[in-house]
């Protein structure tokens, strides 16, 4: 057919030329005639050759221009423009929520698109694309095109013409009409699926000198322009980006400012597309960023200032109008909420003694009676919160999901149609499951009446959630694991309700039957049920001193029938001491089962602290080989065995000497010691400056071990607020849990020494009894000598020492002489002349003592420092002994 239609034009076409003449003396008044268009072949849209479209390089772009970091799409790659930085979130002039596209910088003279249409018709030639002479990154381009209409004969065929020259040399009419058109020319393949009302969202093709093209076409509104002087009229926006123009980085390279963790800016356009001034050519302004959360319509956008006005002309058609929802959260009214009212509380009802808080007052429920400790199934130490008695029928709370969607839809607050005093009320919630359309905006419902009236579609779900509603202001600070334990709010009726999220555990019901699962706890009173003042009225009953109840719960959150709905069964208080586990608890008589239905989640699990009194003792030996130097035992010498109880009141283990004026002085000998100290542990709850009450102190040597001392330097070990005393008891275990360590300049003079042991002697009012401690998990025992404040550098800590002067019965260097031959003493007594440099009186005393052995034969010339460093030596600094004084008189 093709080769037939060729056949006939040149036919005609000859034969019209031969009419017309062609003798040589004619040739200036020759006319070379255009076939009639009848006779022209129409170009085949779906084989035709397709431009080369790039709205990102440099020529075509100025917001968006492809570069090696920001990934915009390379040239003909189809472009996405429903995701950013292609479209945008913003505000209308009365603060509608609105979302538009963002297609670049566009000049203010639209471009011409000629529409074909046939002589005497008003509608476009049917199948004829239309037709344009510029596309992105071309002189003289705009998204926005003025329609010139042209005119064509009535045997027309449809794209037998494809471009601006066809169009000329065939000589159509072309006339400009006011008609402006938004049609933005993108790769093939693009999409841009959002438009406000019934506009096509489809690519349309078009023809560019020969080659096809495909635009978008936004229809909003009906733009015009005055055909003789085309102009697009531009609207007003005004912006605020992350980083204000004028500062470094600044302006649209830092994007828009949003709302936090949302997507929607406080950009305002002026019009929208119901008004008559509306365009989608808007004229960019700036204002402070530092004012965003004062912008929310136009009003407070013209009033913040501005810090740049006119900057830019932009193509923006706004797809999305949405009136903004009906309550802001911010504004919004607050349920009277009221936990302690005869309607909803069971356990805790307010009256004129029981103090607690009026309706609406903020709740803490960090405090008694609404925390407790108790144990768990394996005598676990637990806490866990009270928030009362509770059905077994949960209440359903209403979560909004987007069409398609498995997340709940951002920013939405949760629904909830009861609250406590309401019938039907419940701590637990079954989740709802409701599903909003795709341009459902966050809070628009605020009530279950809302939800009806739309018709959503509601689907209960098997979760279920545990959140106490509460008096804003409320604090629960507790949280097993990484649960939030701040307040959340939702909706009750279009009001704000406040409540806490509890996640210890997921928990399930039967979605068609929901019932909230049960699990035990074994309670006991102060007073008995049963008894006049008895139960709850009475209060739980706790150990002496302390609020640790034995309430024993009968599962715990790792547990798979772990449920924070407890069953109350009630035991006999006088088995209280009896108790200590789950099959202690239920082994006792009780005095009620089943009692009551509590919603008490628990918060806190800590493994039970070892009992120093069933703990295992550690043996102490000071007299073995390597524990020590002046006193080791042997067959002879009588030192008591490894263990052995030692009264360090007798001989060999206390000294009368001199002081260094003459004094009369006695001290404790403890043996010689190294001069670099041992650490002792010393464990302080965060934020405190006394150690943990009970806590015993933990130390990772005894004597002979190597690095052993009497002189401890104190470490301090920071623990949780919530700690437990005696959970800790060894060096490993203060290691394991990662807690912080640190070296203080406090000395301590603590001789570890067997269980039983005695020392009874002080200075002053320091303690004279046995301290117990810890040494891998094992108890210790030592004496503590507080005569004087002792102190050590905390990062290169050595003992301060301070000299003694002693004499011997028999001189070192001589046969049996030195320690072995004890201290020379006057006749028939035990008063020594070893004299001590320092008193704890002094700045400088330490009971570290630099031994220095001066000779015997002038003992009776020494009664004092003076006397004592004149008499000759024989034996200086031969040892460093630790010798507390402990008891001086003129």
């Amino acid at each position: 057919m093709t080769y037939l239609r060729i056949t006939l034009f040149v036919i005609v076409y000859a034969f019209a030329f031969m009419l017309v003449g062609c003798s040589d003396d004619d040739d200036d008044d020759d006319e070379v005639t255009t076939p009639p268009v009848s006779m022209m072949e129409p170009v085949d849209v779906d084989s035709a050759e397709r431009a080369t479209i790039d709205r990102f390089s440099a020529t075509a772009g100025t917001l968006f221009v492809r570069n090696e970091n920001n990934s915009i799409p390379e040239a003909n790659a189809p472009v996405n423009f429903d995701q950013t930085p292609f479209i945008t979130k913003g505000l209308g002039p009365d603060g509608e929520l609105v979302e538009y596209y963002n297609f670049d910088i566009m000049p203010a003279e639209p471009a011409p698109i000629y529409v074909l249409f046939y002589e005497g018709e008003d509608t476009p030639v049917p199948g004829q694309l239309n037709i344009v002479d510029v596309i992105p990154g071309e002189s003289g381009y705009n998204d926005f095109w003025q329609v010139h209409k042209v005119t064509v004969p009535s045997d027309y065929v449809a794209n037998a013409v494809t471009s601006l020259s066809e169009i000329m040399s065939m000589g159509y009419d072309i006339t400009a009409t006011p008609k402006l058109v938004n049609c933005p020319i993108v790769p093939e393949g693009s999409t841009a699926t959002k438009r406000l009302g019934d506009g096509p969202t489809d690519l349309m093709q078009g023809w560019y000198q020969g080659m096809v093209v495909n635009y978008f076409s936004f229809e909003e509104k009906a733009l015009t322009v005055d055909p003789q002087n085309p102009v697009v009229t531009l609207s007003p926006i005004h912006v605020s980006f992350n980083i204000n123009p004028d500062q470094p980085g600044g302006g649209p390279a830092s994007g828009f400012m949003t709302e936090t963790g949302t997507d929607q800016t406080h950009n305002v356009v002026a019009t929208l597309p119901d008004d008559a001034a509306y365009s989608p050519y808007w004229l960019v302004n700036v204002y402070d960023n530092s004012r965003f959360d004062m912008v929310e319509d136009l009003a407070t956008a013209t009033d913040v200032p501005a810090v740049a006005s006119g900057v830019a002309t932009v193509n923006c058609p706004v797809v999305s109008v949405k009136e903004p929802p009906a309550d802001d959260p911010a504004d919004a009214e607050h349920a009277m909420i009221d936990r302690f009212s005869g309607a909803a509380g069971t356990l805790f009802v307010r009256d004129e003694d029981n103090g607690l808080p009026e309706a609406n007052a903020p709740i803490n429920f960090d405090q008694a009676p609404f925390i407790t400790k108790g144990l768990g199934p394996d005598g676990e130490l637990v806490e866990y919160y009270n928030f009362d008695v509770m059905p077994a029928l949960p209440a359903p709370i209403y979560v909004l999901f987007r069409e398609g969607e498995d997340t709940p839809v951002p920013g939405q607050f949760n629904i909830v149609d009861v609250i406590p005093g309401d019938q039907g009320y419940n701590d637990f919630w079954q989740v709802h499951k409701v599903t909003v359309p795709a341009d459902y905006v966050a809070n628009s419902s605020t009530s279950l009446t809302d939800i009806l009236s739309m018709e959503y579609d509601i689907t209960p779900t098997p979760k279920l959630v545990n959140c106490p509603i509460v008096p804003e202001g409320s604090t629960a600070t507790k949280r097993l694991a990484d649960g939030s334990s701040g307040l959340i709010q939702g909706w009750y009726q279009g009001m704000i309700v406040n409540y806490f999220s509890f996640e210890e555990k997921a928990l399930t019901v039967d979605p068609q039957n929901p019932t909230v699962s049960q699990s035990p706890i074994y309670v006991s009173f102060n007073i008995n049920p049963g008894q006049p003042g008895g139960g709850p009225a009475s209060g739980f009953m706790t150990e002496t001193g302390t609020d640790q109840t034995h309430n024993v719960v009968a599962t715990l959150p790792d547990d798979a029938d772990y449920a924070p709905y407890w069953l109350v069964n009630v035991y006999d208080n006088t088995r209280f001491d009896l108790v200590e586990d789950l099959a202690t608890a239920t082994a006792v008589p009780p005095v009620a089962s089943g009692v009551a239905t509590v919603n008490c989640p628990v918060v806190s699990v800590k493994e039970a602290p070892a009992d120093p009194v069933d703990a295992e003792h550690a043996m102490i030996d000071r007299f073995s080989g390597t524990a020590g130097t002046l006193f080791v035992r042997n067959e002879d010498n009588g030192l008591p065995e490894a263990n052995a109880p030692i009264n360090f009141d007798q001989t060999p283990f206390i000294t009368k000497g001199l002081g260094p004026d003459g004094e009369m002085v006695e001290y404790y000998n403890f043996d010689v010691m190294p001069a670099l100290p041992a650490p002792i542990y010393v464990l302080f709850r965060e934020g405190e400056d006394t150690p943990v009450p009970g806590q015993f102190n933990i130390v990772n040597v005894i004597p002979g071990e190597q690095g052993y001392n009497d002189f401890w330097q104190v470490h301090k070990v920071t623990v949780p607020a919530d700690y437990v005393a005696n959970t800790i008891t060894s060096l490993t275990d203060i290691l394991s849990m990662g807690y912080e360590i640190t070296a203080t300049p406090k000395l301590v003079n603590c001789p570890i020494v067997p269980e039983g042991s005695t020392a009874t002697k002080r200075l002053g009012d320091g303690p004279s009894g046995l301290i117990q401690g810890w040494y891998q998990g094992m108890l210790v025992s030592y004496f503590s000598f507080e005569e004087k404040a002792l102190t050590v550098d905390p990062q290169s800590p050595v003992v301060t020492s301070s000299p003694i002067y002693v004499s011997f019965n028999i001189n070192p260097g001589q046969p049996g002489g030195g320690p072995a031959s004890g201290f020379m003493t006057e006749t028939g007594t035990d008063q020594t002349h070893n004299v001590v440099a320092t008193l704890p009186d002094d700045a400088d005393y330490a009971p570290y003592w630099l031994v220095n052995v001066y000779d015997n034969s002038r003992f009776d010339l020494v009664e004092d420092l003076a006397t004592a460093t004149a008499v000759p030596p024989v034996a200086p600094g031969v040892a460093t002994v630790n010798c507390p004084i402990v008891s001086t008189a003129l």
